[in-house]
């Protein structure tokens, strides 16, 4: 709504006291022409019959009748009045407001009112039926205009209203939007530190128990504790600079992909894990999404094997890639020191959401040889057609 307009709702009243008076005061010149001794008592209806003008916005169809009322005692005893003019604004305050069967009641009413004005002068008048012809085109017009007037107000308000749901819309968007970065980056942190701290831990255990008898062994795996610790402060470091959009560090490195398994099993196999990981199908030519999700769930599977497996010495990482799918299967030899060990915490959830991004699903538990998480992620229709060179079991151990 443009600030005319305001200005026009906010005195409404005050233009319409000033149209009253405008109408009562410009038919006073129209009735002194005429000498004949009623001359007041049209001056006196000419004022009066714009006066209910005053109540047209809040009761526009009795209004108009009032004023129906006034000119019909005017047709009667006296001559027509500039103020007639009153009951076309009338007509046009109905079609603004009123529904289409008091509009055409109104209309009617007011045409009928236009017949007999001009009947009533037709004998001293040639030109009657010119004048018949202009004042229905007036009635016509005050009811066209009042209606296009209405449906313009009523497209403002539809305008209004989806721009206010687009607004409500677009908020919620946003919401939904950072409220699933903010999962992500949780995902992303509780797998870099989780992971991270349990091959540290264990790391340091291992040195500390082998400072004695093995010192070399010692430091070399205190060494890679602190080697592991670095890298997860440059992990840290680069989840933090996306939360503070510090999109151009120079510091922040790629997301983890496929190609960056083989320091993570390396960093596991420092805890004393033998790790045995299987691999079929090229699997480097999947999207980056896809391989970071993949990298993600091994990452939290040995985590698992490396926290709560007993006992466990050796882990198989399966990975096999079809048209459609990529399946990973991690299994460790350990024994589980609860029902589901695996569901502590938010591993478990972390990788099922991780394989629901990719319309996948996800399971843990234990089977014969110790415990087991398999995963299934379905691989975008876009990277299907890429070909698929399948090799023969390759093995990394």
């Amino acid at each position: 709504m443009n600030s005319f307009e305001t200005y026009l709702r906010r005195h409404a009243g005050w233009l319409d006291a000033a149209l009253v008076a405008v109408l009562a005061v410009a038919s006073i010149p129209w009735t002194l022409h005429d000498h004949r001794p009623h001359r007041v008592a049209m001056i006196a209806v000419a004022v009066l019959l714009p006066v209910p003008l005053l109540w047209r916005r809040r009761w526009p169809f009795e209004t108009f009748l009032a004023m129906c009322v006034v000119a019909f005692v005017q047709w009667v005893f006296l001559l027509p009045v500039f103020s007639d003019a009153a009951l076309l604004i009338g007509l046009f305050t109905i079609s603004v407001r009123e529904t289409r069967q008091r509009i055409i009641v109104a209309a009617v009413i007011l045409e009928v009112g236009v017949i007999l004005a001009v009947w009533k002068d037709a004998r001293p008048n040639p030109n009657w039926l010119i004048a018949l012809i202009m004042l229905s085109g007036l009635v016509v017009a005050a009811a066209a205009t009042g209606r296009n007037v209405r449906m313009r107000a009523e497209q403002l308000r539809e305008f209004e209203n989806r721009a206010l749901r687009l607004e409500f819309e677009r908020d919620q968007q946003a919401q939904l939007a950072a409220a699933a970065e903010r999962t992500r980056i949780a995902r992303e942190l509780h797998d870099i530190v989780a992971h991270n701290l349990a091959v540290m831990i264990s790391l340091i255990d291992g040195g500390r128990l082998g400072m004695d008898h093995n010192p070399d062994q010692a430091r070399t795996a205190l060494t890679e504790a602190g080697t592991v610790g670095r890298r997860a402060m440059a992990d840290l470091r680069q989840v933090l600079g996306v939360l503070r959009g510090q999109q151009d560090d120079p510091e922040r490195s790629p997301a983890p992909t496929i190609a960056d398994l083989d320091s993570l099993v390396a960093s596991a196999r420092d805890t004393g894990l033998r790790i045995s990981v299987r691999m079929h199908g090229d699997l480097h030519d999947l999207p980056d999404p896809l391989q970071l999700s993949v990298f993600r769930i091994v990452q939290e599977s040995l985590t698992n094997v490396v926290k709560h497996a007993t006992g466990a010495t050796s882990v198989t990482v399966d990975i096999s890639m079809t048209s459609t799918s990529v399946e990973i299967d991690v299994t460790d030899d350990g024994t589980p020191t609860s029902i589901e060990p695996h569901a502590v915490g938010h591993g478990l959830s972390g990788i099922r959401e991780r394989a629901a991004m990719f319309h996948g699903t996800a399971d843990a538990g234990a089977v014969a040889t110790g415990w087991r998480v398999h995963a299934r992620l379905t691989r975008p229709a876009r990277s299907v057609e890429a070909p698929i060179h399948v090799s023969a079991g390759a093995t990394h151990e």
